[in-house]
């Protein structure tokens, strides 16, 4: 930070004052300079520590509540995945224990058969409701619905391309 200064006065067999003047000027000057140098980048460092600072600090914890949000989103998303697989996993398996049991001969066929049209049946509806809630989750917040993604296959009218959300109460008897 302070700049070294090199003098002949070693080197000079009787210094006179004016040299040892202009030698106390040179050093005054650069004591000046580097005060000046000092006191702006005291000036700079308490500026960025107290606005910059205090933006950066609130731009990380942003950073942060979005990551967390982001991984929330994802265990939610992902838990809701892993619910439908063990639904899957145990309606295959109770087939699997239906079959095995006709195979040994201790279901007669009619009684597996309605065994198989039940298991099958409750399968289908367990697993479409939730495909069906997993599928209408909003894209950014896992919580929530997104009912608005239901289009209609049809223009609005008939020379435009724009869709409109499907009118639900159309659906009704």
């Amino acid at each position: 930070m302070f700049t070294i200064v090199k003098t002949d006065i070693a080197n000079a067999a009787d210094p006179t004052k004016a040299d040892l003047t202009k030698n106390y000027n040179f050093v005054a000057d650069n004591y000046n300079l580097d005060a000046q140098y000092d006191s702006q980048l005291n000036f700079l460092l308490l500026k960025l520590n107290g606005d910059e600072l205090k933006a950066m600090k609130e731009k990380e914890i942003r950073l942060k509540e979005r990551k967390k949000d982001i991984e929330e989103y994802y265990h939610t998303e992902y838990s809701q995945l892993t619910l439908i697989i063990q639904w899957a996993t145990l309606f295959v398996l109770l087939g699997l224990i239906g079959g095995t049991l006709h195979r040994f001969g201790i279901l007669p066929n009619t009684l597996f058969m309605i065994y198989l049209g039940t298991i099958a049946a409750i399968a289908t509806l367990v697993l479409v409701y939730y495909l069906w809630d997993f599928y209408t989750r909003d894209p950014t917040v896992f919580q929530e619905y997104n009912f608005n993604s239901y289009v209609s296959v049809y223009p609005s009218s008939p020379g435009d391309n724009v869709y409109t959300p499907l009118d639900l109460n159309l659906l009704s008897c």
